[in-house]
């Protein structure tokens, strides 16, 4: 009835405000690390005790405009998650692999879950995300199992030119 539909429509509300306090945080990486500014990223979401973040980050030392994507893909990422997953716990996994040379970032999450089909293209946090990655020579893929969870996986490439520290 029409208490549920109020109360429904509260809870979304609450789900949009916590996904867009997530995007007030500032754009860029001031002087903190990506591992730096995902932990604490984490720990904001944790303490509105809204959401348990597991974070399990390596120290990587990244291009600027690499971590500064990065980051903004996990913003983007979890504000998803908050906004229609209704998840209990997200795990943000951030690792460094020397050998192939590459970064992969994992966003996971127990929530309920959705079929990729069904999501408009146009729908904005996955194209961003998908442009993000791609902006700097990456892959996003979302698996996503019903009533499980979902895990967003973006994988760069880092390059042995990529590493000047240009911003």
């Amino acid at each position: 009835g029409l208490i549920q539909e109020i109360s429904q429509s509260a809870t979304r509300a609450q789900a949009e405000m916590r996904a867009l306090l997530l995007q007030l945080r500032p754009l860029t990486l001031q002087n903190e690390s990506l591992s730096q500014a995902l932990a604490s990223l984490a720990s904001e979401l944790q303490s509105r005790q809204t959401i348990q973040c597991h974070v399990d980050l390596d120290q990587a030392s990244l291009p600027k405009n690499i971590e500064n994507q990065l980051f903004r893909i996990a913003q983007e990422g979890l504000s998803n998650v908050l906004r229609h997953a209704e998840a209990t716990q997200v795990r943000i996994s951030l690792k460094m692999s020397e050998e192939t040379r590459r970064v992969l970032l994992v966003i996971e999450d127990d929530g309920k879950g959705f079929i990729l089909d069904n999501i408009p293209q146009s729908s904005i946090g996955i194209r961003s995300i998908r442009e993000r990655s791609t902006l700097i020579g990456g892959t996003a893929q979302w698996l996503s199992v019903l009533g499980q969870g979902t895990k967003l996986e973006i994988r760069v490439p880092i390059s042995a030119e990529t590493d000047s520290k240009e911003g």
